[in-house]
């Protein structure tokens, strides 16, 4: 069992390293292209960063990085809420023998009433 689960560990970690190499070769396959674009044709560079800029990216981004953002959020809520409904027992014995243990106030699955 313990064998395993190192060797998940393992194959976790050598994904993550994969992917930082493969991210970091498409930016230098990128960049590579940009200089021989450049001393080609310091023209082509120059429409080339007018289409940039005709696209906007930088919204475009910062939407990415907001629905990323969102969906952080909202997968880190679950777990607190799926933390909370497996608490909720414990918590309602506990109340029940004390009165003056009180609870946080949230519902069984974590909401706010």
């Amino acid at each position: 069992m313990i064998e395993s689960e190192k060797f998940r560990q393992v194959l976790g970690l050598l994904k993550h390293v994969f992917t930082l190499v493969t991210v970091a070769g498409c930016i230098y396959l990128i960049f590579s292209g940009l200089t021989e674009i450049a001393k080609a044709s310091p023209a082509s560079l120059s429409a080339l960063s007018q289409v940039v800029e005709k696209l906007n990216l930088s919204s475009v981004l910062s939407y990415i990085i907001a629905i990323g953002g969102v969906t952080g959020w909202v997968y880190e809520r679950s777990g607190k809420k799926r933390l909370l409904k497996g608490v909720t027992e414990n918590r309602k014995g506990a109340e029940v023998n004390d009165p003056f243990n009180g609870s946080s106030g949230l519902t069984e699955t974590g909401d706010t009433p």
